[in-house]
């Protein structure tokens, strides 16, 4: 499953930023893209690819899956922590927890930089042809401290794409245990 294809525009994106405003404050600025599980099966979540662009000398990004909560981000499923690196490359992000995504239901893939590294900013970028549109979906951000809610609009979305596989539908499942009985009451 793929929200949009791996190709990216490195000069056109979301800036994620965590920057000291005053001192003891800063300011947060995160995106979360929305994307639908196709109706079928169910789908174990295995990861994601992001093309990111960086320029410093260390940053790290937290990447959230989230379930959705009234069409914006909402509880956190699983954060997978990517390190950049200079320039505008495809980043990979591995699922410890593999959860198990609902057919047809809305999720949520955050990005914030992380709280450590203040300072930072990093890019999420768009699609290859973000000019002609073809990619809108419902994109979110938020500022923090100052609107801690995340706002929601539709718009062309950052490029991503999400990995996993089918869960097998239970009368699959039934099929491969009744082969396996017969198999084995065959050998006896």
């Amino acid at each position: 499953f793929a929200s949009t294809p791996p190709g990216y525009n490195a000069a056109s994106g979301y800036e994620i930023n965590r920057a000291a405003v005053f001192p003891f404050f800063s300011q947060d600025i995160e995106w979360a893209m929305a994307f639908t599980i196709p109706t079928g099966p169910n789908f174990v979540f295995t990861g994601f690819v992001v093309p990111m662009t960086f320029s410093g000398s260390a940053a790290e990004v937290d990447f959230t899956l989230a379930s959705d909560a009234s069409g914006s981000p909402g509880s956190p499923i699983e954060t997978i922590d990517i390190s950049l690196s200079n320039g505008s490359e495809l980043y990979t992000g591995d699922s410890m927890l593999q959860p198990t995504l609902i057919s047809g239901a809305t999720y949520w893939l955050e990005a914030a930089i992380d709280p450590a590294d203040t300072g930072n900013n990093a890019t999420w970028n768009s699609p290859v042809n973000v000019i002609t549109g073809l990619f809108p979906g419902v994109v979110a951000d938020r500022n923090l401290p100052m609107f801690p809610n995340w706002s929601a609009t539709t718009a062309t979305q950052a490029a991503f794409e999400i990995d996993g596989t089918a869960v097998p539908e239970p009368q699959c499942a039934w099929v491969v245990v009744l082969l396996l009985l017969g198999a084995a009451i065959s050998r006896r």
